[in-house]
């Protein structure tokens, strides 16, 4: 590892299997035995991992715990009674969150930029100020998992953010089609110290192997992201794996009014006006 742990960057395009190879490395890292900790930077908003869409999360991830159920089961909210916390929220994780309020980097590519590397910069103050303590450990690793979009200006947005952060090491997981594609050993990624690794898609693997990754890719994005809602406006006091179906058209099934029940009993946030900064937006 190099000075203040490495930045390792996941990229690729939609569905080739980013969201898997992150949790395989967070696996991997954390069941070493010199390794204790590492920290996940969830660049995808439509996606992400530990938090609701719309949010660019930083979580930090301290002991081995697998994470064998889905996103929307271990989820990290701001409860912090023990009582109402998720019990299959990894123990001693936590996690810095900020809001971005869309499910792709196209809807703001600037603002997308600047909050990943507000984060990347948390981690750096975060690992300088605990790595004295480290001793001969290695310091934590920093994964990113970057969003789908590769082509044309989310291009651009990707080498500007490895040039900003002069990752260690970046993997490009590599579908079919030139939709699919990314290769960011171009002469537009500069850094020389950077390691490429190129990994075939899980779909293609799956594929090759005679398994099927249809049963996981059945559920449109659209929904995943309502369930994910669901699942944090619920509250883990109550009932952690909430059953939920779909209907044929997608939609959560709600017969019983549960969900709608447990929403209309939420109390509204209040955010001071001292707590609010205003921006001003260009009008195109």
């Amino acid at each position: 590892p190099s000075v203040l742990g490495g930045i390792i960057p996941i990229v690729g395009a939609k569905g080739v299997g980013k969201s898997t190879f992150v949790r395989y490395l967070i696996h991997r890292f954390l069941s070493r035995e010199e390794q204790y900790e590492v920290f996940v930077l969830d660049g995808d908003t439509g996606q992400p991992e530990f938090g609701p869409p719309g949010l660019v999360t930083l979580t930090h991830l301290k002991q081995a715990h697998p994470l064998w159920s889905l996103p929307h089961h271990h989820m990290i909210t701001s409860n912090s009674s023990e009582e109402s916390r998720n019990p299959l929220v990894p123990p001693g994780a936590s996690q810095t969150a900020l809001f971005y309020g869309g499910i792709t980097s196209q809807v703001d590519p600037e603002r997308y930029l600047e909050l990943l590397s507000r984060l990347v910069e948390t981690y750096r103050s975060t690992v300088a100020t605990t790595s004295s303590s480290l001793e001969d450990r290695p310091l934590p690793p920093l994964i990113v998992n970057m969003n789908g979009w590769i082509k044309g200006l989310g291009f651009q947005l990707l080498t500007t953010f490895l040039n900003a952060h002069l990752p260690d090491h970046v993997v490009q997981i590599v579908g079919t089609g030139s939709g699919a594609t990314v290769d960011v050993t171009s002469p537009t990624l500069s850094p020389p110290r950077t390691m490429i690794h190129t990994l075939p898609s899980y779909r293609n693997g799956a594929a090759s192997s005679g398994g099927s990754s249809a049963a996981a890719l059945s559920v449109p994005a659209s929904a995943w992201r309502d369930l994910r809602w669901v699942h944090y406006w619920w509250g883990y006091d109550r009932n952690p794996t909430l059953d939920i179906k779909f209907s044929q058209n997608d939609l959560i099934e709600d017969e019983q009014g549960m969900i709608a029940q447990r929403l209309a009993s939420q109390y509204p946030y209040t955010v001071p006006w001292e707590c609010v900064h205003c921006q001003t937006m260009d009008s195109h």
